[in-house]
């Protein structure tokens, strides 16, 4: 058990050192420079460290009190910092740690489900995963995660065959969610055996936090309304 744990440890020292510098696309700063200004009430040009949770939640990603701590500390900057707060620069810079932070951490819990060492895990794994890597993803979502998967591989011309074990009355209860406009929609025994890469776990991975995203800005417009 000691051998396979530091052989386990040397694998991911192996992956963090040959992780490029994060390098977000255009539209990954437009929408942190979206969410920062949004922060940034007062229009001082900065938000408070104090805030940064409330950040990430909004933007999906895991806002725990550790995660928290650990990109103050990144910054060497405490939540009872008393200059000019966390500047646009500084708040990019922010969000290069948490993604390098955020891909380690997708990569222990991707390699804990590849039992076999094949850099593959089983997509009908994916709610326990996402559970394992500390979010609550609903039957509803990870139906959404499913149809994703199949769209990728549509594209791919790799179409997922569906499971002859599941009636068409029980797809039909999968179509709402999936925004289908018939009853033939996927579900979730299509996708036992179906392999996924890391690459590919990691665009699913972007795809679910946009959706919780989503449902913070949702929950946000809600509130207001009460």
């Amino acid at each position: 058990a000691a051998e396979k744990a530091a052989a386990q440890k040397r694998k991911q020292e192996e992956f963090e050192a040959s992780l490029p510098p994060v390098v977000f696309r255009d539209e990954e700063v437009a929408k942190f420079r979206t969410v920062f200004e949004k922060f940034d009430a007062d229009k001082s040009g900065s938000i408070e460290m104090l805030e940064i949770r409330q950040v990430l939640l909004f933007l999906g990603h895991d806002a725990s009190a550790e995660t928290v701590r650990e990109l103050q500390k990144a910054l060497n900057k405490p939540d009872d910092d008393e200059d000019d707060g966390l500047q646009w620069d500084e708040f990019l810079e922010l969000m290069k740690i948490h993604r390098r932070k955020e891909i380690l951490t997708y990569k222990v819990g991707f390699d804990k489900f590849d039992a076999d060492g094949s850099g593959t895990i089983d997509a009908g794994e994916m709610k326990e995963l996402l559970s394992h890597l500390g979010f609550y993803p609903s039957n509803a979502m990870v139906l959404l995660v499913n149809q994703q998967i199949a769209e990728i591989r549509e594209a791919q011309g790799k179409p997922i065959a569906k499971s002859k074990h599941v009636s068409s009355e029980g797809r039909q209860r999968y179509s709402r969610f999936q925004q289908s406009e018939t009853d033939d929609s996927y579900a979730p025994e299509d996708f036992l055996g179906v392999e996924i890469g890391f690459d590919e776990f990691l665009s699913l991975m972007e795809f679910y936090t946009d959706m919780c995203a989503a449902e913070a800005r949702a929950r946000e417009a809600m509130q207001a309304l009460g």
